[in-house]
């Protein structure tokens, strides 16, 4: 998922270091880091998102995703039409 400048400052607030989760793809892009398939925030045991309150913008709209090949599209495993 592709990462704001903004959601950057907002989970380096709640304490987390940028190189923790943020990795940047071969054109300059910040995404988020994922671990064993799931986002680096997520607690598999509890299945929440660690950081739901100051998630990303990508993650607050989803199942909408913006790609920039392919404009704006719905998740293949969202449940919701648009």
């Amino acid at each position: 998922m592709q990462l704001t400048e903004d959601d950057i400052k907002r989970i380096e607030k709640l304490g987390f270091k940028k190189e923790k989760f943020v990795k940047y793809d071969s054109n300059g892009f910040a995404k988020l880091k994922n671990i064993e398939g799931h986002c680096i925030f997520y607690n598999s045991f509890e299945k929440k998102c660690i950081i739901y309150e100051d998630r990303p913008i990508g993650c607050k709209l989803y199942p909408i995703i913006y790609d920039l090949q392919k404009h704006i599209k719905k998740h293949r495993r969202a449940l919701h039409i648009l």
